[in-house]
């Protein structure tokens, strides 16, 4: 996870220009990817590698924060760093489901046992003793038996 970290925060770092990286190949763009026109002083941000480019702005500032916007993107890398706290969470309510799940088992079992006992005694026709009553109210309340 932590590499994933890192070349998210290597996309997401800025040049001494305030300029992110290619949006499409990740590699740097240069200060002399912004180019005015002949007409105006428009400018745009043209990434030297694989040439993309933003649309003609007014200025130079302007054409890098246009260059720099990736709502999209930078969703997905909040996504991503947040990712390592969700999956934490999620291993901590694994881990208390399954003591829960174990605990619960457990008591199904005993409980099951004392089902047995007094569903012997019911199809022998014996008559309900006081070592029966005691062992049903044992079996009803464990901690107080004990």
């Amino acid at each position: 996870m932590t590499d994933i970290l890192s070349k998210l925060a290597a996309l997401t770092t800025k040049d001494k220009n305030g300029l992110l990286p290619c949006a499409v190949c990740g590699h740097p763009n240069e200060v002399d990817g912004i180019k005015p026109t002949i007409e105006s002083n428009r400018r745009r941000v043209v990434c030297t590698h694989c040439g993309l480019t933003t649309i003609w702005c007014d200025s130079a500032d302007h054409a890098i924060e246009t260059a720099n916007t990736r709502p999209r993107e930078s969703a997905l890398i909040a996504l991503v760093q947040e990712a390592p706290k969700q999956i934490e969470v999620l291993q901590d309510s694994e881990t208390h489901f399954r003591v829960a799940y174990e605990t619960s088992t457990k008591e199904i079992d005993r409980l099951r046992g004392c089902l047995g006992l007094f569903a012997s005694v019911i199809k022998s026709g014996e008559p309900w003793t006081e070592i029966c009553q005691r062992e049903y109210d044992k079996a009803l309340n464990p901690t107080e038996a004990a």
